[in-house]
């Protein structure tokens, strides 16, 4: 036992400890200097934090502000006096519905493909929807296609009804 205690208390096992505690140290730090740059490029501290305090704290889903700012874009371009207003406008609103319906999990390149998986419990404006969109396509390949502000405006409803029926807004 004197012998255990005197290897332990000898200047060379400490130093050697010392050694190895730096090392360990240093090691622990690097890691903590690790996670918090691995916390900060992933996504799951927002997610589990952030979105819930945000949420909160605003009273509306987190990402609504984006939402409504695509919906105030839109609204912007049918209150102008130019048609290509209106027609970017009713492209634009397709658009976020795809988006809408992409983030749903609804796969497909085009809308039609997607709206074609839809049931109509989901959404009940469906074939008013598929009706804005044979619209939209007639806008998108003939460019002399004429759109009156109340069409476009009417086409614009229909997508924004379906938002509200997707609970996207």
């Amino acid at each position: 036992m004197d012998q255990f205690i005197s290897i332990i208390s000898s200047p060379i096992f400490t130093s050697i400890i010392f050694v190895i505690k730096t090392i360990f140290i240093l090691f622990s730090l690097i890691l903590i200097v690790v996670i918090i740059i691995l916390l900060v490029k992933t996504t799951w501290l927002r997610f589990r934090y952030f979105e819930d305090y945000t949420e909160l704290i605003v009273s509306r889903p987190y990402g609504a502000k984006v939402k409504f700012r695509k919906m105030e874009s839109i609204s912007k371009k049918m209150e102008s006096n130019d048609e290509r207003d209106y027609k970017l406008g009713v492209i634009e609103a397709e658009e976020f519905l795809k988006e809408v319906l992409e983030k749903m999990g609804y796969k497909g390149s085009m809308l039609k493909d997607m709206l074609d998986q839809v049931d109509e419990k989901v959404m009940p404006s469906i074939r008013k929807v598929k009706e804005a969109q044979s619209i939209r396509n007639m806008i998108i390949h003939n460019p002399d296609y004429h759109l009156t502000q109340d069409q476009a405006k009417n086409i614009v409803k229909i997508y924004e009804q379906a938002l509200n029926e997707l609970e996207a807004l």
